[in-house]
C-alpha cells in the first residue's frame, strides 16, 4: 500500500509539473498582450514562482526515483566501476575470480581476498565463480595446506543481499563499490552480521569437508568451556619492516584475558580450580616449520621458540587455575582450533583474524590497529557486541616491526623479550 502511495504522488507530481509548463505558456502570451500595462510585474511574478514550483517538483521527481531504484542504479553502476578495472572478471552478473587471483600469501591474506570477493559479489548481487582455468594454477600456493583447503572452499555462490543492512552500512559510509585487490583488501566488506553468519557457516563446513577428504590428520582438540587461545605472531615481524606488523606485549593479552572473561564468561573462570576443573590458555605459535607460512618466516623460528616459551612461563605464573600450552601444529589445525575454542584473542595477523569471525562463540579480541581499519565500524551495531576491541597503540602495547629494528632487537632476542614480558 505504502509503494502505490507513492507511485501515485509520483503521477501527480508528472501532472503538477506539465500543469505548471502550461501555465507557463498561457503567461508569456499574456505578457506579450499586456506588456505596456500595470500588471507586467505581477505577471513576472506568477512565472517566477511557477519555475520555482518546476524547479523544486523535478527535484523531488529525481530523489523519489532514486528512492525507489536505488539499488538497481547502484547495481549498474558498480557494474560500470567494475570493467574500468577489470574488464576480464564480470560477464553480466557473474563475478569470475581464477585461484591465481586469490595472491601466494599467507593463509590468513589468501583467505581474506576469498572472502573479499565473495563479500563484493554479495553486496552488489553478483553470482561468483572461482575457476581453476589452468588445472594446475593452484600449485602457485606455496604450502600444501593451502592447496589443499583451497580446493574447498565454495567455487560458486548466489545468495540475496540484505538490503536493509546494507542501509545501514551506507550510513556509516563503508565503500562496497571498490574493486577488491587483495594487496589493499578491505575487510570492512565482510567484517559485519551478514557476512560473518555466511564466513561462519560455510567454514566449518569446509573444515569438515576438508578433513572428511584429505590427508591431513585432524586434531580432536579437548577444549573446556573455559579455555582460551592466543594468537602470537612471530616469525615475519622478526624479518620484514612493515607498518601494519606488530608484536603484542604482555599487558596486551592479560588485560585481554581479564576483558573477555568478564564479558562473555558465566563460569566465573578463573576462580574454578585447576584440579577440579581442567582448562587451559592455548598459545598459538610458530615454533617450528609446521607453523610457517611462507619460507622467510622458517629463518626466525629458533627465535620464535625462545620468545613464546617466556610468555607461556609468565602467563603460567599469572593465571595459575590453567595450564599453559604451546600449539604448532600444521596451519589448518591450529586454524580448526582458533575456530573452536570459547575465547579467541588475536594479535595483528589475518591469520587470527579469519576464524575470529568465523568462530563459533564469538567471544574475540582483536586490537584496533593491525593489517586493517575498522575505526569506523567500532561502537555501531554493523558487528556483535561481543566482539572487543582494545587500543594496544595509545596503551602503549603494541611494538612495531619498523621499532624493532630501529632498536636492533632481532639481534638481541633479550631486550626484545624483557620489552615484551614488562610492557
Amino acid at each position: 500500500m505504502k509503494n502505490i502511495l507513492y507511485l501515485i504522488f509520483l503521477i501527480y507530481l508528472s501532472f503538477c509539473n506539465l500543469k505548471t509548463q502550461s501555465l507557463m505558456l498561457n503567461s508569456r502570451q499574456k505578457l506579450e498582450i499586456d506588456i505596456n500595462k500595470t500588471s507586467f510585474k505581477k505577471q513576472a511574478n506568477i512565472i517566477r514562482n511557477y519555475k520555482r514550483c518546476f524547479t523544486i517538483g523535478v527535484f523531488i521527481y529525481i530523489v523519489a526515483i532514486f528512492y525507489f531504484f536505488h539499488d538497481k542504479l547502484e547495481l549498474l553502476f558498480n557494474k560500470y566501476n567494475l570493467k574500468r578495472y577489470s574488464f576480464d572478471n564480470i560477464l553480466n552478473n557473474d563475478l569470475n575470480i581464477t585461484i591465481d587471483q586469490l595472491g601466494n600469501a599467507g593463509f590468513g591474506n589468501t583467505l581474506n581476498t576469498y572472502w573479499h570477493y565473495r563479500a563484493y559479489a554479495y553486496w552488489n548481487n553478483l553470482n561468483f565463480n572461482l575457476i581453476d582455468k589452468n588445472k594446475n594454477s593452484i600449485s602457485n600456493i606455496r604450502e600444501s595446506e593451502h592447496k589443499r583447503f583451497l580446493s574447498f572452499l565454495p567455487k560458486y555462490s548466489k545468495l540475496i543481499p540484505d538490503y536493509n543492512f546494507r542501509i545501514l552500512m551506507n550510513k556509516e559510509k563503508i565503500n562496497l563499490r571498490s574493486y577488491p585487490f587483495w594487496q589493499n583488501c578491505e575487510q570492512l566488506t565482510f567484517f559485519n552480521k551478514p557476512m560473518i553468519d555466511i564466513i561462519s557457516k560455510e567454514t566449518h563446513q569446509i573444515l569438515n569437508n576438508f578433513f572428511m577428504s584429505s590427508n591431513t590428520t585432524k586434531i580432536e582438540y579437548k577444549i573446556s568451556p573455559c579455555d582460551i587461545a592466543i594468537h602470537f605472531r612471530c616469525g615475519d615481524i622478526l624479518l620484514i619492516e612493515h607498518e601494519s606488523y606488530y608484536f603484542m606485549t604482555f599487558k596486551y593479552y592479560i588485560n585481554s584475558i581479564n576483558k573477555i572473561l568478564k564479558k562473555g564468561n558465566k563460569l566465573n573462570c578463573l576462580s574454578l580450580p585447576k584440579k577440579d576443573y581442567p582448562k587451559k590458555i592455548w598459545l598459538i605459535s610458530q615454533i617450528s616449520s609446521n607453523g610457517t607460512h611462507t619460507s622467510i618466516e622458517e629463518n626466525s623460528i629458533s627465535f620464535c621458540e625462545y620468545i613464546a616459551f617466556n610468555i607461556k612461563s609468565k602467563l603460567q605464573n599469572y593465571y595459575k587455575s590453567y595450564s599453559v600450552d604451546i600449539v604448532n601444529n600444521d596451519i589448518i589445525n591450529d586454524y580448526n582450533l582458533m575456530v573452536k575454542v570459547p575465547f579467541l584473542i588475536c594479535d595483528t595477523s589475518t591469520f587470527c583474524f579469519n576464524p575470529a569471525i568465523a568462530n563459533i562463540h564469538k567471544n574475540i579480541v582483536i586490537p584496533i590497529k593491525g593489517p586493517w581499519d575498522i575505526n569506523k565500524i567500532i561502537g555501531t551495531e554493523l558487528i556483535p557486541d561481543s566482539f572487543l576491541f582494545i587500543d594496544g597503540i595509545k596503551n602503549k602495547w603494541q611494538l612495531s616491526s619498523t621499532e624493532i629494528t630501529k632498536r636492533n632487537w632481532n639481534n638481541n632476542i633479550e631486550e626484545l623479550i624483557h620489552f615484551i614480558l614488562n610492557n
